[in-house]
């Protein structure tokens, strides 16, 4: 029996995860101006997107905060910061929950075309993940009752890409280091756990259980706390109102689908990027 943690403490979690990543962001861009120093933090920043974008999931399952305001608000934002739309994303994740693996699940669009090498693939991976997220803005999940929040979430969405763009063309070299490269190093470091999700996997019927196609990723427990423990795929799918931090209480207590990072990149580099119905 997983023991839940008291909603205090998964507030108290989740705003330090920000607050770690909001320390981080300010020292990039009002920190010393020397180079190592800001490559460092960019770094870090990659690392710390992972944990955004996992973020941003948890606000879509009303997870990250016990407020449904907090995980709207917060969820928006942080979306934004991923050049993701977060009403979109949340409609679209909530099919794929829906319709996993089967004719219907909305992700068979990503991978159904993938021919590249395992090494060309995952240099490529921020233009598979810019193609991510224009999917997600094209998806048409969207209930007709969620046409304001959409179109609000659409303005932000809008007024954040064009402040990044202007604040670019000013200010090109620390944007780049602060915002542009932590992004592309986010996807790099992102595209083996979108990879690793439901590798392998083979269609299955509608109405059938998820957990055969779907798979854990073990990390070293310290990048498991930066990715909020977004590597645990098959926990969610089979618990998905369960908190991120509780996720690796969960995986110990039973899963039978696991790969463990080395044991994975051995698989993809042998047999390729995945494909829908293949691998």
């Amino acid at each position: 029996m997983l023991r839940r943690t008291a909603p205090q403490v998964s507030d108290f979690l989740s705003w330090g995860f920000l607050t770690v990543l909001a320390t981080n962001s300010i020292l990039m861009i009002a920190g010393p101006l020397n180079l190592p120093f800001r490559l460092v933090l960019a770094s870090i920043q990659g690392l710390l997107l992972v944990g955004v974008l996992e973020a941003v999931h948890q606000a879509t399952h009303e997870n990250l905060f016990r407020q449904r305001w907090a995980n709207k608000i917060i969820g928006t934002i942080l979306a934004s910061i991923l050049l993701l739309h977060f009403i979109h994303f949340r409609f679209f994740h909530a099919y794929h929950h829906a319709h996993t693996a089967t004719a219907q699940d909305p992700e068979r669009v990503l991978y159904r075309d993938s021919t590249g090498s395992a090494v060309g693939s995952w240099l490529l991976a921020p233009w598979s993940y810019l193609q991510f997220s224009l999917a997600v803005g094209r998806d048409d999940h969207v209930s007709a009752r969620q046409t304001t929040a959409r179109r609000t979430n659409t303005a932000v969405l809008l007024v954040f890409v064009t402040t990044i763009v202007g604040l670019t063309a000013v200010w090109p070299e620390k944007v780049v280091l602060a915002y542009w490269l932590p992004l592309a190093l986010f996807a790099w470091i992102d595209y083996p756990l979108n990879q690793a999700e439901h590798y392998g996997m083979t269609e299955i019927p509608e109405g059938a259980s998820p957990k055969s196609v779907t798979n854990d990723l073990i990390l070293p427990s310290l990048f498991c706390w930066m990715f909020l423990f977004r590597n645990y795929h098959r926990v969610h799918h089979l618990a998905p109102r369960t908190p991120w931090h509780e996720a690796r209480e969960a995986l110990l207590q039973g899963s039978d689908q696991q790969f463990r990072f080395g044991e994975f990149l051995a698989q993809y580099f042998r047999k390729g990027p995945r494909l829908w119905d293949v691998r």
